[in-house]
């Protein structure tokens, strides 16, 4: 799933269920915040995230169910 926030604001979204059996973790968040940490992860090293996601302005996230 991505997620895109073209807006000068940051936005809570919520994440729609994930498939049963799954969660939905973050595999990319193109966020200034994240730069320093890394933007994107290696497979299987995604963080889990919750139902919903705050998306900082102008950033672009990805996320995976498994």
């Amino acid at each position: 799933m991505v997620l895109y926030n073209r807006s000068l604001a940051k936005v809570t979204v919520t994440l729609p269920a994930a498939p049963p059996g799954t969660s939905w973790y973050r595999a990319a968040n193109t966020a200034s915040f994240l730069e320093t940490t890394g933007n994107f992860t290696l497979p299987g090293a995604e963080a889990s995230v919750t139902a919903t996601y705050d998306l900082d302005s102008r950033a672009l996230a990805i996320f995976v169910a498994r």
